[in-house]
């Protein structure tokens, strides 16, 4: 059957179309890239920015090759990923993404955003990455280190969720995670296998929570290792199977108005801190579930009382 040359143009734009298709899907990054290129594998972008232009909404970015990728504003559902084995690194200077200097800013509203594998490192800048709205924050094997305010801050509006796991937070000026939602936001932080090391404030959630959770991680040498401070609102933090060790203070909770500020423990090593293992201010409360390990502390070893799980 001889095929005429409507139906040969026809395959060819339908071939064409899902080709397209594919590379808006998965799109590519690489040090040997160009910002006028497709962003496709074998003719990738060269920064983050310029890839997510090219990126369909839910659709991800692929990190080729070890190298800075550069700041990048983040405003739709999307995945930044560099596999294992790739340094894919962002620089903050000090006018990094605005006046203060930001390696990543998410602001996706009801959106899911996903970064991983990425090295954030400041160079004057202030902060990481700055979380203003989205549904959902994933970050998985992230180093942050050197930023003046925050590594992570999290301003949120819309009750999203900060998940966090496998990252390395350290030598922040203010805090590894630095979390104050909007009041009445009623927004959630998980960290997982987490290390916080030599900051400030390891994480430090201030104002009103709808759940934060601390599982598997370790908080070392920060001045305070994990705080909370309520302030109209109710803030509290689960802290489970956690090493605080050398802290100034290993944990800390304080109520500044009407809220509840609360950190329930369990299954945690807490020992070495400098000053006080644990300091509960103004009415709030730090308790143990009775099954955690205290040593070595300055003082502070007596918890303001205990709970049992429901």
């Amino acid at each position: 059957m001889r095929i005429g040359p409507a139906v040969v143009l026809a395959t060819v734009a339908i071939a064409a179309s899902m080709d397209v298709s594919f590379a808006a899907q998965r799109t590519f990054v690489s040090t040997n890239g160009s910002d006028a290129a497709a962003c496709s594998i074998s003719a990738p972008c060269r920064s983050f920015g310029a890839a997510i232009t090219q990126t369909d909404t839910d659709g991800e970015i692929i990190v080729l090759d070890s190298g800075g990728y550069g700041p990048v504003m983040i405003d739709k559902s999307v995945a930044i990923r560099a596999p294992a084995g790739i340094y894919a690194g962002i620089s903050v200077f000090a006018d990094s993404l605005g006046v203060i200097g930001r390696g990543v800013i998410v602001d996706v509203p009801g959106g899911h955003v996903t970064l991983e594998g990425l090295t954030i490192t400041g160079l004057g800048g202030a902060e990481g990455v700055r979380f203003f709205r989205a549904a959902e924050l994933r970050l998985s094997r992230l180093q942050i280190q050197g930023l003046s305010i925050n590594g992570i801050s999290m301003l949120e509006h819309d009750g999203g969720a900060l998940i966090v796991t496998d990252s390395v937070l350290s030598r922040n000026g203010s805090s590894g995670i630095g979390a104050s939602p909007v009041a009445n936001a009623l927004s959630a932080v998980v960290v997982e296998r987490c290390r916080f090391e030599g900051n400030f404030y390891g994480l430090s959630i201030t104002g009103d929570l709808r759940v934060a959770h601390v599982r598997d991680s370790t908080f070392y040498r920060n001045f305070r290792g994990v705080q909370v401070v309520a302030i109209v609102g109710d803030a509290s933090i689960d802290v489970e199977n956690t090493l605080i060790a050398e802290n100034s203070v290993g944990l800390f909770a304080q109520r500044l108005d009407v809220g509840q500020a609360q950190i329930r423990v369990a299954r945690s090593t807490i020992v070495g801190n400098i000053f006080l293992a644990i300091e509960a201010q103004a009415a709030s409360s730090i308790v143990s579930r009775g099954d955690n390990t205290l040593a070595d502390n300055a003082g502070g070893e007596a918890f303001t009382g205990t709970y049992s799980p429901q």
